[in-house]
């Protein structure tokens, strides 16, 4: 037994120790290759849609990808529905062609004849706004 014990602590102390890169998105860690999440961007059409998808790589950091994906038909959202003007999320699969009412809302804020320009992610804040106008907790 003496010998077996011996033998595996010469062979632990020789051993490679693997060490994998990780990215840490939140509370959540994921390994290379993984993909950290899809934003999608702009509608090409009816179904498919533009977007970034972030992928874990061996230093630790998160590489934006370019995609062209379709809405997930299987998952019972085909439709692709453009919610803004391109941009991180701005357009969405949804079960139904018709543009949700709070993108009514988005579209016109952002074409607003001010001449100031939105920022990019604006509309998730008048989502937000729309949202706890119309839902009551």
């Amino acid at each position: 037994k003496l010998i077996i014990l011996i033998f595996l602590i010469i062979t632990a102390q020789k051993a490679p120790i693997l060490v994998l890169s990780q990215c840490l998105v939140g509370d959540i860690m994921h390994l290379v290759g993984d993909s950290t999440g899809i934003a999608q961007h702009n509608c090409i059409n009816g179904t498919y849609y533009e977007g970034t998808e972030g992928v874990c790589q061996t230093d630790g950091t998160i590489d934006d990808r370019l995609i062209v994906d379709a809405c997930p038909e299987a998952a019972g959202v085909p439709y692709c529905v453009q919610c803004g003007p391109p941009a991180p999320f701005a357009s969405l699969c949804l079960s139904t062609p018709e543009v949700p009412s709070y993108c009514d809302i988005v579209n016109a804020s952002s074409s607003s004849s001010s001449g100031t320009r939105r920022q990019p992610l604006g509309w998730i804040t008048d989502l937000v706004r729309f949202t706890k106008r119309t839902i009551r907790f």
